[in-house]
C-alpha cells in the first residue's frame, strides 16, 4: 500500500491525505448535527478541493509519462501500462476521500 503512496507523487499524496482526513472529520461532525449548514459546505469545498488535487496529480503524472515516452523513442506497451496505471493512483486516492464526504453531504441533505 506504501508503494502507492509513493507511486502517487508523495507530495500530492499527502496533500490528498490531509485534505481527505479533514472531510472525514467534518463528515462525522456532519453526520452527527445534519442540519449544520456551515459544515455542509465545508464538506463540500473540501470533496471539491481533493478531487481538484487527484486531477492535477493525474495530469501532472501523464505528462511526465508522456516527456518519458518522448525521450525513450521506442518503449514496450508493457512500461506504457505500467506508467499509464501509476498517473491513476493519486485520482483514485482522491475519489475515495471524496466519496466519504459526498455520502455524509447526501446523509445530511437526506435527514434534514
Amino acid at each position: 500500500m506504501f508503494d502507492y503512496f509513493l507511486q502517487g507523487g508523495p507530495v500530492l499524496m499527502i496533500l490528498i491525505t490531509i485534505t481527505g482526513i479533514a472531510t472525514a472529520v467534518l463528515s462525522v461532525k456532519l453526520i452527527k448535527d445534519p442540519a449544520a449548514t456551515s459544515t455542509q459546505g465545508q464538506v463540500l469545498g473540501l470533496v471539491l478541493i481533493t478531487m481538484i488535487i487527484g486531477i492535477i496529480g493525474q495530469s501532472l503524472g501523464i505528462i511526465q509519462v508522456l516527456q518519458m515516452l518522448e525521450a525513450a523513442g521506442e518503449v514496450p506497451p508493457a512500461l506504457i501500462s505500467g506508467g499509464l496505471k501509476s498517473t491513476f493512483i493519486p485520482f483514485v486516492y482522491a475519489a475515495f476521500w471524496s466519496l466519504i464526504g459526498a455520502l455524509a453531504w447526501f446523509y445530511s441533505k437526506k435527514a434534514q
